[in-house]
């Protein structure tokens, strides 16, 4: 069995500030997930397969 020869009271310090930055990251992560545009993926499919897609008429084109 291995020993530490950190004090319970500095790894719980430390277990806490690695909790709250991953958090922070997911935090992050999420907030760029839901500001990125999914048209990227669709655009270089359509580059792909030949077709060329005009976004602005896309965006405008009534349901």
């Amino acid at each position: 069995m291995s020993t530490s020869s950190l004090s319970n009271a500095t790894l719980n310090l430390m277990i806490r500030r690695l909790r709250h930055a991953n958090a922070r990251y997911c935090q992050i992560a999420r907030e760029v997930r839901c500001k990125s545009r999914l048209t990227h993926h669709a655009k270089g499919y359509a580059r792909f397969v030949g077709l060329h897609i005009d976004v602005y008429k896309a965006k405008n084109c009534p349901r």
